[in-house]
């Protein structure tokens, strides 16, 4: 029997801890993981990689989540439902996302659980 290919999944957040969090939270759980350091960091593994799915941090300096979302998904159609967007804000950026309705699903506040992480990317992965 084959075993399934492991899900490859970008991290993006400008804060190394938390990307480090995400890298070890999914760790020999089915992925595979690379981390960005920004968006633009983001938008060149996307152009030298395929990914699954993304977890997205969404305040980021520079080019932040959203835009960066809106980028890549012009160039890789294919991902437009695979983002897994996190957040620390409890206000401005839940607001901002609430122009993207049907992702509701496809947010995680920090902090946030090892389960949650794997339940979240799961769902979206499926």
């Amino acid at each position: 029997m084959t075993q399934a290919q492991p899900k490859k999944i970008l991290i993006v957040d400008d804060e190394e801890a938390i990307r480090l969090l995400c890298a070890e939270f999914l760790a020999g759980a089915t992925f595979t993981v690379e981390t960005a350091v920004n968006g633009l960091d983001a938008m060149d593994k996307l152009r030298a990689s395929a990914f699954d799915a993304v977890v997205l941090d969404i305040n980021m300096p520079g080019l932040d989540g959203i835009d960066f979302y809106n980028r890549a998904i012009r160039k890789h159609e294919g991902l437009r439902d695979k983002f897994l967007f996190i957040t620390g804000d409890l206000f401005g950026e839940i607001e901002t996302l609430s122009l993207f309705a049907h992702r509701e699903k496809n947010v995680l506040k920090k902090p946030f659980s090892k389960q949650q992480l794997i339940e979240a990317l799961k769902l979206i992965v499926a």
